[in-house]
């Protein structure tokens, strides 16, 4: 009952058509997605949104606020809040706090900042920004949900051409602290200084990517160190448009935790897109997982999505995407069908 109004209410929002203006220079923006999911296994799925046998409301359900403030030419700042799928409304996290410095071709920016290993990692919370419902997670997922960080940037922009554009970007990272829960006992990951490069192509509506990041990190949970972790991580990405066809790929590796990818395909039809996902993961976890899904777009920044999503997981106590521990005595869950349905919105 208070989903449906929720959704209705949504739908038909002023909000949901348009951003406010506050002043000239002064921006506040946002967005959300609004979700029912279920799997059929009781054992939860998806690190974070923990989907199982029964009827979840909250599982996917984001809202982010923007405020952007461009102070003059050359300085601006941008703050973001999210309510994650595991946060309460009552707690969001901030994304990202920043001042940011621009002068010709360059920029450096300052403070809490999205980590851009990703493709999508600029928008990873944005739904309406992607096909499907939720981020592919046989990559997405790989680093426990960790999306920012807090430290310093700096970008190189050049146009190639009227239709190409370089974009070069190197950051550094402070040491943090991660907590997060995962088969039922909390951990803390404790990451050092990191540092990274990403370069990205874009050629007309296509983008190519790559990007590189190095840390150390210590696995713990209370006073015990359960692991020790090198990363050296190396990350390919394409975003490919031809015609209504739309091509996404990317491929993340590590000698000691990673050799994950995805890839997925979308076939516009006016106001309704089709899709499909096919990922895997290697090395850590081994897995793969299938999705089929169905996205109407109501107006260009409101849409909804239905998708069937398949996940094979190997006979282990400890398997693939599920987030709890499994008991050989009572059997072993090595697959799960999600279904899902959700809106998505910007305003």
């Amino acid at each position: 009952m208070k989903t449906t109004s929720l959704i209705g209410l949504l739908l038909f929002s002023p909000l949901a058509m348009s951003q406010i203006n506050v002043g000239e220079h002064v921006r506040v923006s946002g967005f959300g997605t609004v979700s029912a999911t279920k799997s059929d296994t009781s054992v939860p799925i998806f690190v974070h949104r923990n989907i199982d046998d029964e009827w979840c409301f909250d599982c996917d359900t984001t809202l982010g606020l923007q405020l952007d403030w461009i102070i003059n030419e050359q300085w601006r700042t941008s703050v973001q809040t999210v309510k994650r799928p595991q946060d309460h409304f009552s707690s969001p996290e901030l994304e990202w706090a920043y001042l940011e410095s621009a002068w010709g071709a360059y920029s450096a920016k300052v403070g809490r900042l999205r980590l851009p290993v990703f493709m999508m990692s600029e928008y990873y919370y944005v739904s309406v920004a992607y096909p499907w419902i939720r981020p592919p997670q046989d990559v997405y997922d790989s680093l426990l949900g960790i999306t920012h960080y807090d430290g310093a940037s700096f970008e190189w922009n050049k146009m190639l051409t009227d239709a190409s554009q370089l974009r070069i970007s190197t950051f550094a990272a402070l040491p943090s602290e991660n907590d997060y829960r995962l088969y039922n006992t909390q951990y803390t990951l404790d990451a050092s200084s990191a540092y990274g490069l990403t370069m990205d192509w874009y050629q007309d509506d296509n983008v190519f990517r790559i990007a590189y990041l190095t840390a150390e990190a210590d696995l713990k949970t209370g006073s015990y160190n359960i692991s020790h972790y090198d990363m050296d991580l190396l990350a390919l990405g394409i975003n490919y448009a031809l015609g209504d066809y739309h091509l996404f790929s990317e491929y993340i590796y590590d000698n000691q935790l990673y050799s994950n990818w995805y890839v997925g395909l979308a076939r516009q039809f006016g106001k309704w897109q089709p899709y499909a996902q096919y990922g895997q993961r290697r090395k850590l976890y081994s897995n793969d997982s299938y999705l089929f899904g169905l996205r109407y777009n109501v107006v260009p920044n409101v849409a909804i999505n239905g998708e069937w999503q398949v996940v094979n997981s190997t006979e282990n106590i400890i398997s693939g995407h599920f987030t709890r521990e499994q008991n050989p005595l009572t059997g072993i869950e090595t697959k799960a069908h999600i279904i899902s349905l959700a809106i998505s919105f910007t305003f």
